[in-house]
């Protein structure tokens, strides 16, 4: 123990070697607790020591070495070499720039569609348009004249047609419920022959004349569905005289309203009487008519009618014994198989002129004036109709070889200018036969 006690002794005044054989004490360094008291004091001086590597940005300066930025500039450059500019819409323009180049014979596809037709027509009246013996002309205007005389509504009028009591004065089927029929059909062979537009007028007389109204066949103006006409007709009475100067007086004043080119005015007359007085003194009233051109149909109705006093007006005037008859003419009547009558269109005078079947109609290519073998030609068929299709634009001169006995009162040509695919219809040949045409001549020399 004595010497134990002499180590301490030794120690002190030598205690930097015990500091010296630190590295013999290094073994408890790894005794890491106690070694971090110290390590908590290195840290500090570590501090430095871990700053410099981490300081070591500068190696993060190195980065800059990263001025791939600098080589991506150029990349930039280089898109903007691509310029699109240079793909440039103007060569795609260039496409755009065929396309309608491209499209110039594509637009020829509708030349091919283009097309003229039309129909042949047996002008029955020499006027050269195709319209019926009671309303004749390109753009027809009408006036209806009814006799309302107290004789229209003391008999009864026969037929296999029962028009019942039209103007509802407690008397069925009497003359006036017949002219009253007559109208009303006429009215609507109007509508259904396209004429429903038309300038039209009513005239009553009896002792006197009045209009009862100007209107067109389809206005209904009270939204009623039935047309203004037909109204109208269902208001008349029968009273008074019967006065056809009066009743011509008061048409030419109508047609005077209506402004109509001459040859376009249509007179439908219908009184079941004599004139009252009954003397002749309304031919200066019919002259005034035919200077204006008016088309003038004129008929009785029943057997109390002069037929001479009539022909004064109209030299074909005829009488009507039935209300068959009137509606016949008016709107054509015909009988079905159980002997019962119906109104329809066919036949009547209110009818257009007939068409002509298997008549050639060719496109005059050399416009010689002749038909030649390989020209484009079409048959009218059972309608009397003909159509050339598949024409590009141009102009074309269309003919018909006319049938053998008959006269032209048409054009002989028609000169058509066709653009793109455009349709042109309508373009109609009308004849009248040589004995027709002769009929014609001998009444106007009368």
């Amino acid at each position: 123990e004595e010497p134990v006690d002499e180590t301490p002794q030794v120690e002190e005044p030598q205690v930097e070697e015990p500091e010296v054989e630190e590295p013999e004490v290094e073994e408890p360094e790894v005794e890491e607790p106690e070694v971090e008291e110290a390590v908590d004091e290195t840290p500090k001086v570590e501090e430095p020591e871990v700053e410099e590597p981490e300081v070591e940005e500068p190696e993060v300066e190195e980065t800059p070495e990263v001025e791939e930025p600098e080589v991506e500039e150029p990349e930039v450059e280089e898109t903007p070499e691509v310029e699109e500019p240079e793909v440039e819409e103007p060569e795609v323009e260039e496409p755009e720039v065929e396309e309608p180049v491209g499209q110039t014979p594509e637009v020829e596809e509708p030349e091919v569609e283009g097309s003229i037709s039309g129909l042949k027509f047996d002008d029955l009246n020499g006027n050269g348009i195709r319209d019926s013996e009671l309303v004749q002309g390109a753009d027809p205007d009408a006036v209806f004249v009814i006799d309302v005389s107290l004789s229209t509504i003391e008999q009864e009028f026969a037929g296999t047609v029962n028009v019942g009591d039209l103007n509802n004065d407690g008397e069925a089927n009497q003359i006036l419920d017949a002219e009253i029929a007559g109208f009303t059909a006429l009215n609507q062979q109007l509508v259904d022959l396209g004429l429903g537009d038309i300038d039209l007028g009513i005239i009553t007389f009896a002792n006197s004349a009045q209009t009862l109204i100007t209107t067109t066949p389809n206005a209904d103006s009270d939204n009623n569905g039935t047309p203004d006409v037909v109204d109208a007709l269902t208001t008349l009475r029968g009273n008074g005289g019967t006065n056809f100067e009066a009743a011509l007086q008061t048409s030419e004043t109508i047609f005077d309203s209506f402004d109509t080119e001459s040859g376009n005015s249509n007179l439908i007359f219908i009184s079941d009487g004599v004139p009252n007085p009954d003397v002749v003194n309304y031919e200066d009233e019919v002259a005034n008519l035919n200077s204006l051109g008016v088309n003038l149909s004129v008929f009785g109705a029943g057997e109390g009618s002069r037929l001479d006093r009539l022909q004064v007006i109209d030299p074909d005037a005829q009488i009507f014994t039935s209300t068959d008859e009137i509606l016949n003419v008016f709107g054509d009547l015909n009988s079905d198989a159980d002997g019962d009558a119906e109104v329809n269109g066919g036949g009547s005078q209110s009818e257009l002129e007939p068409t002509l079947t298997g008549v050639t109609i060719y496109i005059d290519t050399n416009n010689n004036g002749s038909f030649d073998e390989g020209e484009p030609s079409q048959e009218t068929d059972d309608d009397g109709e003909y159509v050339f299709e598949g024409l590009a634009a141009g102009t074309y001169t269309v003919r018909e070889v006319v049938p053998d006995g008959s006269t032209p009162t048409t054009p002989e040509e028609f000169t058509i200018t066709l653009s793109e695919g455009e349709a042109v219809e309508d373009v109609d040949f009308g004849n009248i036969s040589d004995e027709a045409l002769a009929m014609l001549d001998v009444e106007s020399e009368m």
